[in-house]
């Protein structure tokens, strides 16, 4: 019977696998090149030069304009629901005041019974906004998905026997839903932050406009961490689905040649050179979670102070007789709004930034297909 020796046979074994696996195809035709060890090298797709920021953006729009009804119909569903939230401080708050005063036009009883139906018509209005926008965004991803694979098919022979078949599928899967979950859920929590931020801001001027440039105060340094932040992110991301797809490239590699890594015994050779490539995803993918945290922490801690600056003032203003207990603690629910949603707005900036360097690739091979030649 035959036996996998180790030590010096061994040796032999993985040369004569690297001359059978040179033989071997990165693609389905066989003709894709040698390579340098016992496994063929998933060589990675060619360049192609990555579109400017209009042309990205232009290209986007395409795919978004045949859903725009349904986009703007979650729109319009998550300015409603939005609204409902921003009702209930102010509510609250004249509850108070009237319980303290023992008048006013709000009671306990009927206030909750008011916001409770309130929220029975907001979860109606988010369960149909996140259906629309779902359906919305599963057909973007589909219509990407088959532009980029069009543009595949018309791609130069040049260029498929070039370029790794594994990393043309990560293009195609993983790309593809990056720019699916711009749409259904970082933009969308975008959105919603923007409307909030907005709502909020004017409900806490109209209670006191001293207050709220207190609250506001720290709002710049803020921003200035989302933005420089937010361009590293994208970098780095950029990065993590290269990685990525050399994974995909180097597993579809093994995969295709399982027969003569088993003939060879070098199964344990593919195995580490998958586990390298994503081991290097995964360092890439945590500096980028790094960046994203640190922008995250920045707005959070913002909001922090924002919010002590308020109670210091706030408490201040309420001692003088110029503002209501119901009015601060109206305001204070104000400010919590403010600050949950601007670090949802930092979060989706960060998320944003991660699609935007994730789907670049593929957004790169459409707009700029690879030459038809024979």
């Amino acid at each position: 019977p035959l036996r996998r020796c180790s030590s010096t046979p061994a040796t032999a074994t993985a040369a004569a696998a690297t001359k059978a696996a040179s033989t071997s195809t990165t693609g389905s035709a066989g003709t894709n090149g040698a390579s340098s060890s016992a496994l063929p090298t998933a060589t990675a797709m060619p360049d192609i030069e990555p579109l400017s920021t209009a042309d990205s953006a232009a290209l986007v729009r395409s795919f978004l304009w045949p859903e725009r009804w349904r986009l703007a119909g979650g729109f319009v569903l998550l300015t409603a629901s939005s609204s409902i939230s921003l009702v209930f401080p102010r509510v609250m708050g004249e509850v108070m005041d009237g319980c303290l005063s023992g008048g006013g036009s709000w009671t306990p009883d009927t206030a909750a019974l008011a916001l409770f139906a309130l929220s029975g018509v907001q979860a109606g209005l988010v369960a149909y906004r996140g259906y629309i926008v779902n359906m919305a965004g599963e057909s973007v991803s589909a219509s990407l998905r088959s532009r980029a694979f069009s543009s595949l098919m018309l791609a130069s022979t040049a260029f498929h026997d070039s370029a790794a078949t594994g990393e043309l599928l990560s293009r195609l899967s993983a790309d593809a839903e990056a720019l699916q979950r711009v749409v259904t859920t970082h933009a969308l929590n975008g959105l919603r932050g923007v409307i909030m931020v907005g709502g909020c801001s004017l409900a806490m001027v109209s209670l006191s406009p001293k207050l709220c440039l207190v609250s506001f105060a720290t709002f710049p340094a803020a921003v200035l961490l989302s933005r420089h932040m937010g361009k590293r992110i994208k970098a780095r991301q950029r990065a993590v689905q290269e990685a990525l797809a050399a994974a995909a490239a180097e597993a579809h590699s093994a995969l295709l040649n399982v027969r003569t890594l088993r003939l060879f015994a070098a199964e344990r050779l593919a195995s580490e050179r998958y586990d390298e490539r994503v081991r290097a995803a995964r360092d890439e993918a945590a500096t980028a979670g790094l960046y994203a945290a640190a922008v995250e922490s920045g707005v959070g801690l913002a909001m922090q102070s924002s919010l002590l600056s308020v109670l210091a003032v706030g408490g201040q203003q309420v001692l003088d007789g110029a503002l209501s207990y119901g009015e601060l603690s109206s305001f204070f629910m104000y400010t919590l709004f403010l600050g949950f949603n601007a670090g949802n707005i930092a979060t989706a900036y960060a998320e944003l930034r991660r699609a935007a360097g994730a789907s670049e690739r593929v957004l790169a091979l459409i707009g700029r297909p690879p030459p038809l030649t024979v």
